[in-house]
């Protein structure tokens, strides 16, 4: 019985598909349609492809950008770059009688320029006062006490959390008197070829334990017994710089202590109903000299129009970003997609736009590429590939 119902099965099946093949053979789909291009008298819209090259108007600069909104501690010095972290802590038991106190820091990763294993931190009490808006070019402005605590760390053990023992004298000076603390100062000691990244109090929920905290142990006011605390820190940042003057023939992007370079295309011959449907940015980059690779980068357009007198960090387009690209060390061109930020062009309607090129994170890592200006070689200028759309009966 189930064979014979099998074989009903594929009678019934053969029969419908040979009916479906008649129907489709014995007609024309849409032969009485008169929908389409001719139904409302338009035709197909027109993809065109352009290659713009750079004007030759572009330049770089650095940016104050403060770093306490970081989610990383910068501390030591790295192929130009310097930086020590700052660390301030104020929520301390008020009255409290100080016994033992140790910070606590865990680092996330460490760039090096030489054959370096391991790192000695300088731990040393901060005497000037200084606030969040502080960036590496107030470094000079900064008075440092002698070192208090010092730890080397080997650098597969930066992952993990280490300590240093703080005299008692310096943190019961926080708790007598909070708003004199100025808090310490996180340095690597000399030599230094390397860039350590640790953990800054930006971190929160689940991460909050990577956060830099005070370990207390303190006898309460009125109190006998001692009681053990920890306190995160109320504000950190770094203080970062890198005083090396860009170099004639080339463009400046990286993190950190910031540079973003401005490229300049002509692009009064695109009529304002195209669509851009790709576009992609190649700039030759200095073979050997990018820092911190690998880097991301992002192009956008800068809502002014001078973007480099502005000491602001949210300079961009939102709508503009592009597509970030990633740039390693060995790399001899940046080839990114744009279409976004040329799409935000045209609508903008100006005959001329200035590709905005940053760091992605300026402020999460410390790194430098150096990009070929308009003064390279005719193949190696910046260039920005284009497919666009006009509507039926547009024109280039």
């Amino acid at each position: 019985m189930r064979r014979t119902a099998h074989t009903t099965d594929r009678q019934a099946s053969g029969i419908a598909l040979l009916g479906l093949l008649l129907l489709i053979a014995g007609c024309s789909i849409n032969s009485d349609n008169t929908a389409g291009f001719e139904f409302t008298g338009r035709d197909q819209s027109e993809v065109l492809t352009d290659t713009l090259t750079a004007t030759g108007a572009d330049t770089s600069w650095s940016v104050r950008l403060p770093l306490d909104t970081s989610i990383r501690l910068f501390a030591g010095a790295y192929e130009g770059f310097e930086s020590l972290a700052l660390i301030r802590f104020t929520d301390l038991p008020a009255g409290a009688e100080v016994v033992e106190a140790v910070l606590i820091l865990r680092g996330h990763s460490v760039t090096t320029a030489g054959d370096s294993t391991q790192i000695t931190f300088e731990i040393s009490p901060v005497s000037s006062t200084w606030d969040s808006s502080w960036t590496g070019e107030d470094r000079a402005g900064l008075v440092l006490q002698s070192a208090v605590a010092q730890r080397t760390v080997l650098f597969g053990a930066l992952l993990d959390t280490f300590g240093f023992s703080l005299p008692t004298a310096l943190v019961q000076g926080w708790v007598d008197n909070p708003a004199a603390a100025g808090g310490i100062a996180v340095a690597a000691a000399p030599p230094a070829p390397f860039m350590v990244n640790l953990y800054s109090s930006e971190f929160s929920g689940s991460t909050a334990t990577r956060q830099p905290r005070l370990k207390i142990t303190y006898i309460p006011a009125g109190e006998s017994g001692t009681r053990n605390t920890r306190v995160t820190a109320e504000t950190d940042l770094s203080l970062l710089t890198f005083d090396t003057p860009i170099a004639a023939g080339e463009l400046w992007v990286g993190g950190g202590a910031p540079f973003r370079s401005m490229l300049s295309f002509d692009v009064s011959h695109l009529p304002p109903e195209v669509t851009i449907n790709r576009a992609v940015l190649k700039v030759g980059i200095r073979p050997g000299l990018t820092l911190g690779a690998p880097l991301t980068l992002a192009s956008a357009l800068s809502v002014y129009d001078d973007p480099w007198t502005v000491s602001d960090a949210s300079i961009i387009d939102e709508f503009s970003l592009g597509l970030a690209s990633s740039v390693a060390e060995s790399d001899s061109a940046l080839t990114m997609v744009i279409t976004p930020t040329v799409n935000a062009q045209i609508l903008r309607g100006e005959s001329v736009m200035n590709v905005l090129v940053l760091a992605s994170y300026e402020n999460r890592a410390v790194g430098l590429v150096r990009l070929l200006d308009s003064t390279a070689a005719p193949d190696q200028r910046a260039t920005i590939e284009l497919t666009y759309s006009l509507p039926p009966g547009g024109s280039p």
